[in-house]
């Protein structure tokens, strides 16, 4: 027995999200079941995070472990003729047997994208959120600085049974402007439940002047979520980095 490591990418408009679900199409199920008919045994992965419905990833890393001789490194080739276009291996390798895709990883990186217009962009509209007010960034970043450290994020997560605690720590958040364009990359230990896109909606907010900057740390120590701006759409939000 031994323990692969596999980096992947997918486009998650047509996902149900990561994790498994009966009569559902998603990342975990699609994988296991090209894994599982190339290994010619049951395969389970475990992924680093499980991104929400319509999320997509440039970056993803999971890892299981396999019986099978198949060098390590020739799985990404031979595994991705078995997946759709949309869901590809970037690689594929060896790991200790400590290694864990979820529990050793460190820090995650995501960026969404927004575009500023009054009308649908029909080439922007596949992966961006179109905002149809003029974005103040200066407002965004002074906002924003209230969110870095650890923190209680209660009201910037939509419940979930499973959260243990709203206590997680951003460590950088960085809002570029490129005329019309912002993108929004946000560094965290770990995320809650539609957190990225739930301060994204309210960041949002205040680039529109709708709020001053230090509504966002209002929002923060209310620990309520309808103090918080709107749920963004997922199919601008991208997993981009996991670092180890």
């Amino acid at each position: 027995m031994r323990r692969i490591k596999i980096e992947f990418a997918y486009d998650g408009r047509n996902f149900y999200g990561v994790q498994a679900l009966k009569d559902k199409r998603t990342i975990q199920g699609t994988l296991e079941e090209a894994l599982s008919k190339l290994l010619n045994e049951p395969i389970k992965i475990v992924t680093a995070g499980r991104t929400d419905a319509g999320v997509s990833a440039t970056y993803q890393v999971a890892h299981f472990d396999t019986n099978s001789t198949i060098i390590s490194t020739n799985i990404c080739y031979a595994v991705n003729k078995l997946l759709p276009s949309d869901l590809q291996v970037l690689s594929s390798k060896n790991a200790s047997e400590n290694f864990h895709a979820r529990y050793s990883a460190k820090q995650k990186t995501y960026k969404y994208f927004v575009y500023v217009s009054s009308h649908t962009n029909p080439v922007y509209d596949n992966f961006m959120y179109r905002c149809d007010k003029d974005l103040n960034l200066g407002k965004m970043i002074e906002a924003s600085e209230h969110l870095i450290g650890k923190h209680n994020f209660k009201a910037f997560a939509t419940k979930s049974n499973d959260i243990k605690t709203y206590d997680r720590e951003i460590k950088s958040i960085n809002i570029i402007q490129n005329q019309k364009l912002f993108t929004f990359e946000i560094t965290g230990n770990s995320f809650l439940y539609n957190m990225v896109r739930i301060i994204v909606g309210s960041l949002i907010d205040i680039g529109a002047e709708k709020y001053a900057p230090s509504h966002i740390k209002e929002i923060l120590d209310s620990k309520d979520r309808k103090n918080a701006g709107k749920l963004v759409p997922s199919k601008a939000l991208f997993l981009v980095n996991i670092e180890y």
